[in-house]
């Protein structure tokens, strides 16, 4: 649980960053406006990426959000050769 513009940092799982760090794609969909996963093929919509191990974020309205991480390998020619999620759902409040 967290505030409306309180700063999370969501951090990247474990698995992310020791099994074939060199051949992956990370993001996250927060489940707010313009990044809910369930939408994803909808104009607008988008993951995102992280800068590091971290990505600090702010939620703006109030809700029960559903929060997907998405890491897919890939081999060396760029083709992807698997995708796993995991879901988790953050509340926010006022």
């Amino acid at each position: 649980t967290a505030k409306v513009g309180q700063q999370i940092i969501f951090a990247k799982p474990e698995k992310s960053v020791t099994e074939f760090n060199r051949m992956f794609r990370f993001s996250i969909w927060t489940g707010d406006e313009g990044h809910d996963y369930d939408k994803v093929y909808s104009p607008g919509q988008q993951g995102m990426t992280f800068p590091g191990l971290e990505l600090p974020y702010t939620y703006t309205k109030a809700g029960t959000y559903k929060i997907v991480y998405i890491i897919s390998y890939y081999n060396i020619n760029d083709e992807e050769l698997e995708r796993q999620s995991v879901t988790k759902t953050i509340t926010i409040t006022q």
